[in-house]
């Protein structure tokens, strides 16, 4: 047991900071010890070495998030889609999708708001022929 153990378990019991302590009476021997012990623990804990952070994946790389954050980058850019906002919540994008000030089809990917695709990019993903192509609106 360490004497610091022991004072703070004393200081605790005289300050009346020990839980389920009677003020009436002084403490047994054992509530005592069971103070002293749960005090020496906590100091035992904190002179521990702690572990060293895993750095080993940064060195040259990208973190976790900033590949997501590239990834959806360049999936919107591969959809034509410009940046409207760099650093936006989802719900300040939500705010401005309801009040117009960002048009409509436009999307909110990790803290960036990124406008609507352009039609070509829409209608590729829709399998649809181009305006004017065959089978297109150019022939109604």
């Amino acid at each position: 047991m360490a004497a610091e153990a022991v004072t703070g378990a004393c200081r605790r019991f005289s300050d009346g900071l020990v839980e389920g302590q009677s003020l009436d009476y002084a403490p047994s021997t054992a509530r005592f010890m069971d103070e002293v012990r749960r005090l020496d623990a906590i100091e035992q804990s904190k002179r521990k070495p702690r572990l060293e952070h895993d750095r080993s994946y940064r060195p040259g790389k990208l973190a976790p998030f900033e590949i997501a954050i590239e990834k959806a980058a360049a999936d919107m850019a591969a959809q034509g889609r410009a940046l409207l906002d760099d650093n936006a919540t989802l719900d300040e994008f939500k705010a401005k999708a309801r009040s117009g000030v960002i048009p409509f089809g436009s999307t909110w990917r990790l803290g960036k708001i990124y406008g609507p695709a352009t039609i070509a990019t829409r209608q590729a993903a829709l399998d649809m022929p181009a305006i004017g192509q065959e089978g297109g609106l150019g022939e109604l």
